[in-house]
């Protein structure tokens, strides 16, 4: 008689551990990023639903029809999030295509171990360095004999805050220019290879800690996808985000033809922070971004010594 009466009271945990994965992802469907909650809860898609997984199979074998369909609906919302990015969808590229590495590095304006970073960068050969976090202590080594040498052609904009940027390229660079992105400076450069003109944009937003950085980084992430809808022909967009690729302003950038080089080539999974630094959930806040005239043939992470983000290192072929 105890057993039939406590199973009763316990009909209701399942339904409670069950449903805040279907209001999770309702509100995403909904209210994507509107609030800090949800900007912080979006990062952490790929792993924060795998709970409900296994709450769907409990519902199922209890019966528990209402309480398995909302399980269901979290798990295929998180399919159709994240499945994708685990299949490659680039083809190989021409035989004969040009090629370039474009390398994004988040420097950290207070690293510590600044020379190692700096020979890890010079040791990948790049052909264009994107890199973040340029502040004082960087600019004698980016401004060496041996970086010169290595990347003659350059546009550095170096500030003692967190927002210094800098593209180093060892090909021509036809024009470039900065960019204001509500109140932090965005590279804009033309980059030549072989005979073809790449637009490679460098970009480093605020990271949404609380609600007011937060509504100044929706604002940028807007401002870069307007900046981009302007452009024609092959087009990068490299650096330090601050978001993952199920980020709502990230999603208007990929709404634009722009494929990330990670998700692209099945690799959605990958992280490139805290790198190490601090005891927080990995996630991928650093990213090449690609229009369809540039396939990506290759990427990985690098160490990033010192910095709390790793390196990513991309090889793009140019298409047609």
């Amino acid at each position: 008689m105890r057993g039939m009466t406590d199973r009763p009271r316990r009909a209701w945990v399942l339904p409670v551990l069950v449903a805040p994965f279907a209001l999770w992802a309702l509100s995403r469907l909904v209210a994507h990023d509107t609030a800090l909650p949800l900007v912080w809860a979006s990062s952490i898609t790929p792993w924060g639903f795998l709970p409900a997984y296994l709450l769907l199979a409990v519902a199922i074998r209890r019966r528990r029809r209402w309480t398995a369909i909302a399980a269901g609906f979290a798990v295929a919302c998180h399919v159709v999030w994240v499945a994708p990015s685990l299949v490659p969808t680039i083809g190989s590229a021409d035989e004969g295509a040009p090629t370039v590495r474009v390398v994004t590095a988040n420097l950290l304006g207070v690293n510590d171990q600044p020379d190692a970073l700096l020979a890890e960068l010079m040791d990948l050969d790049a052909d264009v360095l994107v890199l973040e976090e340029v502040s004082p202590r960087w600019v004698h080594r980016l401004e060496s004999p041996a970086a010169r040498a290595a990347f003659p052609h350059r546009d550095v904009f170096v500030r003692p805050d967190s927002f210094g940027i800098a593209i180093l390229s060892r090909l021509p660079l036809a024009r470039s220019e900065l960019v204001d992105l509500e109140g932090v400076p965005m590279i804009d450069a033309t980059v030549t290879v072989g005979e073809r003109s790449v637009r490679v944009i460098g970009v480093h937003t605020l990271p949404p800690v609380d609600s007011d950085y937060a509504a100044t980084w929706r604002a940028q992430l807007a401002r870069l996808a307007d900046h981009v809808a302007g452009i024609d022909g092959p087009l990068v967009v490299a650096g330090d985000l601050n978001a993952t690729t199920h980020a709502a302003g990230v999603l208007r950038l990929r709404a634009l033809g722009l494929a990330d080089a990670h998700d692209a080539l099945g690799r959605g999974l990958a992280t490139t922070w805290p790198n190490g630094l601090f005891i927080l959930p990995p996630l991928r806040l650093d990213h090449v971004l690609v229009s369809p005239e540039l396939r990506p043939v290759a990427v990985r992470e690098g160490v990033g010594a010192g910095s709390d983000h790793q390196p990513v290192i991309v090889d793009l072929a140019l298409t047609g």
